[in-house]
């Protein structure tokens, strides 16, 4: 009983220190009566696992059963200092408090979100979580062994009965007592829940709230668009540069004299500015999907659009391959949340993340990716290769997501009175500004500037502070929702400046289909083209990208927050209000009834997009299974033993580039119940080197324990051919085997080839990346101008420093060392070579914390500092 006082006043500390200072970074102040309403219910759930540890002791006498409830009760607690440190280290990332979401998400990318609390590692977030558990630690093995304590808590030990439930009452009055005292108002409700109950309570409220898939309802978009083309002119081809969190607020476009966006402004003043541009979800896979397909995307953290099959046939590429289109998509980011799938999905015949854009001189720039520069050299090649053909060239950049890294060849410039992360973040934009420069001048020295519209959009913009948040996943005010938005291609544009109203990236499908004459002849839009004026009270909807976070709708320039009562909801006037700096929530005619009605059209909107998701999802299984033999392009038999018929297959292309995708399409018979064990293989080699390429068939919709006797299954199969890849020939195979043995089934009554017992179903040519050649000494002096010389260059500070008798550190210029925990420290060093230098010898970077001496980062090679 005594440890579990210690234990408790340990808990106890942790969490009046977390509520306070998040209390003060919420409100700006702090005081007594603010802490305990914010720690409250912390203090109602120490004291509950406090009481039911005590009775579960009083209660059983049996050594194994009172061992068993003091390991609750220290599982209890060891959840609980955990959960309130991670949730503390969220808040100082992101000013919002920990959710089930970002846990889930974590569970699922645990590489990228472990790289990701590695930049945002707050040093007293991370004391104060090695103090609790140490507290813990003591209070348990430690303190109750003090001689004095010990005897002390020896005679608690010996209460009477009535002692004990004079206690136990005490104890129950005060719980009961905390629990009605009055919440927080307004923000500060934020950060007044226990976390480690709201994590769970979050976790089953999400279960719960699912979709009813048996309610109907209209499906709010056609699967299909088909069109006419009404023009004989010359077609535009569209540069689509989706600029990473580019908020309005941050560009020379909309503030003048920002010094972030140079380039940008001067297309603007050359072309048309959206006023009011709006994305729906600010999180960059969600906005890929109003952007380039022209729907609401899955409210929901998982990447169901990623899914194969999951995306309708109405995406860009799908409507400009239609019209003879060549299409790409360019991302100098790793193949995060399924990207290729997801762009496979919408119809691009070209897909290249980093990992196809493998280059000398581009090193790791941050825990996503690489410079966004590296997509420049082959995104032309690909233009040279497709110049007979109008094309969509869609850029994704990354330099401008967290945590804001800019490649060693920028020079960071100074932004009045702003510092850390903010400064990196606006350094970031000029860069990438500078990138959509060069992009143009490549396209302008091959003469096709003249026949092609320029679209730089925002996917999301990003917040550092404004409404007490940072990043943008979580952000529904304007500072994470309103994109900047730019048009430039005088011979296809109209006439007009600036577009007005209230416009959403909903709206860029119907603008390309203005541009190129195309008229609907099915289908219909979601959004309306840029060209044509929108109503005054035009409704949008938003949403965060955690689940049961938090939604917004705008009728014209109003609009309304929901936080699904986690803190009080918001309203408005964007009109008035760009900022959204005045909350007029009960005020004037926005009363609880308006409220209240705001809610529920946005909790419809939610439910009916995620409504139509989830059938389509549904439908992936009947639509691929039938007891009809369907249509087969190339009939192939072939048996599995006596388990599996294969009846044929088609491709999309019998030819392909490397990084492009080839979907195949395979049709199965089922011949007879299928045993758990077994599972379908498939296998992709090019030149003999394997590509990643098996799969779970039909979505993983459809288990071969569920197949039926005499049932077709067709299956779609998407294999990408990785970018770096030389040319050779791409080999399928599909095999049966037993996942526990390995061994696979014959294959037998086919006139097929053969391998191992694998099928082999067909061969593609692939032309591959073009062979890397070796520098010459000239060429490596020529990368090297920029960065060696014989003449002495200046230098900020004077660091006379030898190592050996070959290398003499002559000074460095530093670029950014003030900077936040989560920032960048940038420096420039000279140094001279006084002797030949020996070839294993390298230069070696530590930053360090200097009272204590701890590395903070090691070696980092960016962009061309290994030259």
């Amino acid at each position: 009983m005594a440890r579990i006082g210690i234990l408790g006043a340990a808990l106890l500390v942790e969490c009046v220190l977390i509520k306070a200072q998040q209390v003060e970074a919420t409100v700006g102040h702090t005081d007594l009566v603010a802490v305990l309403r914010a720690v409250r219910l912390d203090l109602v759930y120490l004291l509950v696992v406090a009481l039911g540890c005590g009775i579960g002791l009083s209660v059983v006498k049996r050594r194994i059963g009172r061992l068993a409830v003091n390991l609750l009760f220290y599982v209890a607690m060891l959840y609980a200092v955990v959960i309130n440190a991670a949730s503390h280290g969220y808040f100082l990332a992101t000013g919002s408090n920990l959710s089930w979401g970002p846990i889930d998400f974590w569970l699922g990318h645990t590489g990228v979100t472990t790289e990701i609390m590695q930049s945002e590692a707050r040093s007293g977030q991370v004391v104060l979580f090695i103090v609790a558990v140490c507290a813990i630690a003591v209070a348990n093995g430690v303190i109750p062994r003090i001689g004095p304590v010990r005897r002390r808590l020896e005679r608690l030990g010996e209460l009477s009965f009535n002692r004990s439930a004079i206690v136990t009452g005490t104890i129950t009055a005060v719980c009961i007592g905390l629990s009605v005292m009055a919440p927080p108002a307004g923000a500060a409700m934020a950060v007044s829940r226990c976390m480690p109950v709201y994590i769970v309570l979050n976790r089953l409220d999400e279960s719960s709230s699912k979709s009813d898939k048996d309610k109907g309802g209209q499906p709010l978009w056609s699967d299909r668009l088909e069109f006419q083309s009404q023009s004989d002119g010359p077609r535009p081809n569209i540069v689509l540069f989706i600029f990473e969190a580019l908020n309005w607020k941050s560009t020379d476009v909309y503030f003048p004299g920002k010094n972030t966006t140079p380039f940008l402004a001067d297309l603007a003043a050359g072309g048309t500015v959206v006023e009011n541009h709006y994305t729906v979800l600010p999180h960059t896979t969600k906005s890929l999907v109003p952007i380039l397909c022209g729907i609401y995307p899955y409210l929901d953290t998982a990447p169901l659009e990623a899914s194969p099959g999951m995306l309708p046939r109405r995406c860009l590429p799908h409507i400009l391959r239609s019209q003879d289109y060549a299409t790409a998509f360019f991302q100098p980011a790793r193949n995060f949340e399924k990207r290729n799938q997801l762009i496979a999905n919408m119809g691009f015949e070209l897909y290249a993340g980093s990992s196809d854009l493998k280059q000398d001189g581009f090193g790791k720039l941050s825990y996503l990716g690489k410079a966004d520069e590296i997509m420049i050299e082959p995104s032309m090649r690909w233009v040279d290769s497709v110049r007979d053909r109008p094309f969509l060239l869609t850029y994704l950049t990354l330099a401008t997501h967290h945590n804001y890294m800019t490649p060693h060849s920028y020079k960071p410039i100074e932004f009045e009175g702003l510092k850390g992360n903010h400064a990196n973040y606006l350094n970031a934009v000029r860069y990438t500004d500078g990138v959509l420069e060069r992009i143009f001048k490549q396209l302008e020295e091959r003469n096709l500037i003249e026949n092609t519209v320029f679209i730089v959009v925002g996917d999301h913009g990003e917040a550092f502070g404004e409404h007490g948040r940072g990043q943008h996943d979580l952000i529904i005010w304007e500072e994470g929702l309103r994109s900047a938005s730019v048009l430039y291609g005088p011979k296809f544009l109209p006439t007009q400046k600036t577009i007005k109203g209230m416009r959403s990236h909903l709206d860029l499908i119907p603008t390309i289909g203005d541009l190129l004459g195309l008229t609907l002849k099915q289908g219909e839009y979601l959004g309306q083209s840029l060209f044509t004026p929108v109503p005054d009270d035009r409704v949008l909807y938003h949403s965060c990208w955690f689940k049961r976070q938090c939604l917004a709708m705008r009728r014209g320039g109003l609009k309304t927050i929901y936080h699904y009562d986690l803190r009080p909801m918001e309203v408005y006037d964007n009109a008035a209000d760009i900022f959204d700096e005045h909350n007029l929530a009960r005020k004037r005619s926005y009363d609880d009834t308006f409220l209240e009605l705001q809610k529920s059209e946005m909790l419809r909107w939610k439910e009916a997009v995620n409504r139509h998701y989830e059938q389509w999802q549904e439908g992936l299984r009947t639509r691929h299974v039938s007891f009809e033999k369907p249509t087969v392009e190339t009939p192939l038999s072939a048996r599995f033993g006596e388990l599996i018929e294969f009846v044929g297959y088609s491709v999309s292309s019998t030819r392909a580039m490397a990084g492009q995708d080839i979907e195949l399409k395979y049709v199965f018979k089922c011949l007879k119940p299928i045993p758990p064990d077994h599972r379908l293989r498939f296998w992709a080699t090019l030149g003999g080197r394997a590509i990643k390429a098996d799969h779970e068939p039909v979505f993983g919709a459809l288990p071969l324990t569920e197949w039926e006797k005499g049932q077709y299954v067709t299956d779609i199969h998407t294999v990408h051919i990785p970018g770096h890849r030389p040319s050779g020939e791409a080999v399928f195979h599909v095999g049966l085997e037993d996942a526990q043995t390995h061994q696979r089934e014959p294959v037998g009554q086919t006139e097929a080839e053969v391998d191992d017992r694998r099928l082999l179903v067909t061969r593609i040519p692939v032309t591959g990346a073009p062979a890397k050649t070796k520098l010459t000494v000239e060429q490596r002096r020529e990368l090297a101008q920029a960065w060696v010389s014989t003449v002495k260059p200046e230098v900020a500070r004077e660091v006379p420093v030898r190592f050996g008798d070959e290398v003499e550190l002559v000074g460095i210029v530093p670029h950014n060392l003030e900077t936040t925990i989560g920032g960048t420290v940038d420096i420039s060093y000279v140094f001279r070579a006084r002797a030949p230098v020996p070839k294993n010898w390298r230069v070696s970077a530590r930053l360090v914390r200097e009272r204590d001496q701890r590395v903070i980062r090691g070696d980092r090679r960016r962009s061309r500092s290994s030259t």
